[in-house]
């Protein structure tokens, strides 16, 4: 009788962790090319802060400088103005739970873990364009 997880699931986690990495090692390589083109190309849009991520497939820029500069006060307006104007698809903060209280800042999350770094450079170029523009 077993109470802790299933043997073969244990015997698959060792597999996983003894076994060959090649397709994890090349999974992060491929993770950290998308993440630091992300990087990148936020830094080429005006007001956009964000922090470089060690462990993640997304980023969640600070925006409010950004939201001013192109008239927003609200963040979820400023997301459907960008797709828009800049064809830049994101999500806001508030669709990944309650913000902390002492929490302060518009954020927007970009994913990178399932598109290319030339449609991250193509994407966060034009959104870079729109918000100059203004």
């Amino acid at each position: 009788e077993e109470s802790c997880t299933a043997q073969f699931v244990q015997w698959a986690g060792v597999e996983a962790i003894n076994g060959d990495q090649s397709g994890a090692n090349e999974l992060v390589r491929v993770l950290k090319s998308r993440r630091d083109a992300t990087i990148a190309g936020i830094g080429k849009v005006s007001g956009m802060k964000v922090h470089t991520p060690n462990s993640a497939f997304y980023v969640f820029p600070e925006v409010s400088e950004t939201m001013a500069r192109t008239g927003h006060k609200d963040v979820a307006d400023f997301a459907l103005d960008a797709l828009h104007n800049s064809g830049m698809s994101f999500c806001t903060r508030r669709h990944f739970g309650r913000p902390a209280p002492d929490e302060k800042g518009n954020y927007i999350r970009l994913a990178y873990s399932g598109i290319d770094n030339a449609k991250i450079e193509k994407g966060l170029s034009r959104l870079a364009d729109w918000v100059s523009s203004k």
